[in-house]
């Protein structure tokens, strides 16, 4: 499990920009159940904030979700009337197949900041947090939220049996305008499942019903990881093809 090189990665700021560090934590090993509080961090001097968050090894499943709420506040005893605005995010974990480290840049919605990172599963699990939280003096036109710099959200080539499914992967975290795409292989139809937020009902779904057949869909992501699942339904051996890209939204 790696640290941060560089804390904020791949950003890069101009120089008319000086990103603080206003909280942050490194390789904390959250127990079952766990509910993470970040302190109350004071946003007043910056236009724009930006987080880089690891949710590593641990317990959790590579299905099993975990909560990130970003919320915001008027005055810094953080009251229930002083809350101004919300951002929630459910994320799988970020070093398994098809996920990413999470990335975010936004707006600052407000003066004072809470993030709450927790286990919502009803059997608890354990995971390691690793974070770091900048304030920028940068303004944002929008949010920014990018695990893929190319925009790929999932990719997946498969390989399967007659009846067959790929067992199930993570797709990157991405919100706003979609695009899936499932092309079936030699051996017949196929299936493309996507389930958001660890759903146990098939949230979007593509069927190419013969084989060698393209199917596109647009989709609307909401802000849950996905978890996708390839099925041959064809009557021999096939190899499918299936993606999903973000589209304009955010940019």
């Amino acid at each position: 499990m790696g640290g941060f090189t560089n804390p904020i990665e791949s950003v890069a700021y101009g120089t008319v920009d000086s990103p603080v560090l206003l909280a942050s934590e490194t390789i904390k090993s959250l127990a079952a159940n766990f509910t993470y509080l970040s302190p109350t961090i004071d946003l007043r001097p910056f236009e724009s904030y930006g987080l880089v968050v690891r949710l590593e090894d641990g317990t959790m499943n590579t299905t099993d979700i975990i909560g990130v709420d970003l919320s915001f506040y008027a005055e810094p005893l953080l009251s229930a009337d002083s809350l101004i605005f919300v951002d929630y995010f459910e994320v799988l974990k970020t070093n398994i197949l098809g996920s990413s480290v999470f990335r975010l840049s936004d707006v600052v919605h407000g003066p004072y900041l809470k993030m709450t990172i927790f286990d919502p599963n009803v059997v608890g699990r354990t995971v390691v947090l690793t974070y770091r939280l900048y304030g920028s003096y940068r303004p944002l036109a929008n949010t920014f939220l990018r695990t893929a710099a190319d925009g790929v959200l999932y990719q997946t080539r498969s390989v399967l049996g007659a009846g067959a499914n790929n067992g199930g992967s993570a797709a990157r975290l991405g919100y706003g305008r979609g695009l899936a795409v499932l092309v079936s292989g030699a051996g017949g139809g196929a299936t493309m499942d996507i389930r958001y937020s660890n759903s146990t009902i098939v949230d979007e779904q593509l069927v190419a019903a013969a084989a060698n057949t393209r199917i596109s869909k647009e989709l609307v992501l909401p802000r849950d990881q996905a978890v996708v699942t390839i099925t041959n339904n064809g009557a021999a051996g096939s190899t499918i093809d299936a993606y999903i890209l973000q589209q304009i939204s955010p940019f």
